[in-house]
């Protein structure tokens, strides 16, 4: 299984993982967790916020972007966090 470190990565850096977790993140909210797992992702709500508050300064801002406007840690939490634990 992946951590939360690796989703935050392959959402950063592997153009075709982003894509799938995109398509995960249009799904209804109670689907999204399950959809995560069938990639091998395992992570409870607090440790995706640990690991975007613990990379978020090295992250490169054009690598922020890719994941849209807004703060990333809200919006990682908004799309993801809430619905894994």
């Amino acid at each position: 299984m992946w951590d939360a470190h690796d989703f935050l990565h392959a959402l950063l850096n592997d153009g075709q993982m982003r894509e799938i977790c995109l398509e995960i993140a249009s799904k209804e909210e109670s689907e999204r967790a399950c959809a995560l797992r069938e990639l091998g992702f395992d992570f409870t709500p607090r440790q995706i916020d640990d690991a975007v508050c613990q990379e978020f300064l090295s992250i490169p801002k054009d690598k922020r972007d890719i994941l849209g406007e807004g703060d990333i840690r809200d919006l990682v939490m908004k799309l993801w966090g809430n619905h894994m634990g």
